[in-house]
C-alpha cells in the first residue's frame, strides 16, 4: 500500500496526515510520507461524531480541519482513520476550489486486494464497539464475505 501512495503523489507535496490521537501517536503513517514536506493533524472528536452521526461535532472537527490546512499550504489530505473515508463526499464539498487532493487509503487497500490470488475473500473487522450505524455500514458487504468481528 506504501508503494501506491507514494507513486500518486508528487515529490514537492504537503501532505497532511488526519487521524485519530493514537493512530498520529503510532506514527505509522508518518513513516509513509517520510521525505515529503509533512503535518499531521489529530482529532479526538471526528471518529465519535461520524459514528453518532453527530452534524455539529463534524462540522466543528472539519472547520479545525480547514483551519489547518489553509494555515499549512496543504496540497495533499491524507484520511488516517478508517472512519473519514465515510464522510469523502461532505469533505470534497467543503475543500472544494482549495486545491487539496484527499487521499482515502481503503482505495490502495482494495487495488493491493485486487491483485491477491482469486479466491474466496474474507474480511475481518477490528472495532471498538457495535452499533445500529456500525450494523447498517457492515451490512452493504456482500453476503458470505465477512469472517469475523473483533472486539
Amino acid at each position: 500500500t506504501k508503494n501506491h501512495i507514494k507513486g500518486d503523489i508528487d515529490v514537492n507535496a504537503k501532505v497532511l496526515v488526519y487521524g485519530t490521537v493514537a493512530t498520529i501517536n503510532s506514527g505509522a503513517y508518518q513513516d509513509v510520507f517520510k521525505g515529503y514536506d509533512l503535518s499531521v493533524l489529530a482529532t479526538s472528536e471526528l471518529a465519535s461524531g461520524i459514528e453518532t452521526e453527530d452534524q455539529i461535532i463534524i462540522d466543528e472537527e472539519v472547520d479545525n480541519l480547514v483551519d489547518s490546512l489553509l494555515t499549512n499550504k496543504i496540497t495533499h489530505l491524507f484520511l488516517g482513520c478508517t472512519h473519514f473515508p465515510l464522510i469523502e463526499e461532505y469533505l470534497e464539498k467543503r475543500l472544494s476550489g482549495m486545491g487539496v487532493k484527499i487521499i482515502n487509503p481503503a482505495t490502495y487497500v482494495a487495488k493491493e486486494v485486487r491483485g491477491l490470488e482469486k479466491g474466496d475473500l474474507k474480511v475481518d473487522f477490528y472495532t471498538t464497539k457495535i452499533n445500529e450505524i456500525w450494523n447498517k455500514r457492515v451490512s452493504e458487504f456482500p453476503e458470505n464475505s465477512l469472517n469475523e468481528v473483533i472486539l
